[in-house]
């Protein structure tokens, strides 16, 4: 189920609750890219039902898949509390009360070209850059390639390593504009 409120009019001060009682499957909560929305999830997770389908399709050992992401942070657990930090005073607060049998939950802001439905952990995953390769008793010619090549691959880790640093708190928090 996808709730998509990139356009929507949103009042400054506390918004009425949203209460969405879900199924299985994945709920994604799209807010708006270009403006802050303190977000308070207070959330439940019976997966009774995820487990009775894993049985019935034959994968009864596998535990259904079910956490609350957070502006690209993972809440576990069957129930609890969560939000993006709600500093912003002047900001509207958006309080989701979230009930579900075994499904995720997905709250952030989203770019207007972003399908959530098909991109729901934009802008990605944490990237940690591979260490220098060990070159040690490597033929000289061969070392430079595997030194060059790393660079490159290096490079293009550190930049999706900030794009990720920076993107990924949302507009809440207090960051610099960066490109999608």
């Amino acid at each position: 189920m996808l709730i998509d409120l990139r356009r929507a009019e949103i009042p400054a001060g506390d918004l009425p609750p949203l209460v969405v009682e879900a199924g299985v499957r994945r709920t994604i909560v799209a807010l708006p890219r270009d403006r802050c929305v303190n977000v308070d999830v207070e959330y439940r997770v019976t997966p009774f039902a995820a487990r009775v389908a894993a049985i019935v399709t034959g994968r009864g050992s596998a535990s259904p898949f079910s956490e609350v992401i957070l502006f690209g942070e993972a809440h576990f657990g069957r129930f609890g509390v969560g939000g993006n930090g709600g500093t912003r005073r002047d900001a509207p607060t958006l309080r989701i009360v979230f009930k579900s049998a075994g499904g995720s939950l997905y709250v952030r802001d989203y770019p207007d070209d972003v399908d959530p439905e098909v991109e729901p952990d934009w802008p990605g995953y944490p990237v940690y850059p591979e260490p220098r390769p060990d070159v040690t008793g490597t033929p000289e010619a061969a070392a430079r390639r595997l030194i060059a090549n790393w660079r490159t691959r290096r490079r293009a880790q550190l930049r999706s390593q900030h794009r990720l640093k920076t993107l990924r708190p949302g507009p809440c928090a207090g960051r610099t504009k960066a490109r999608r």
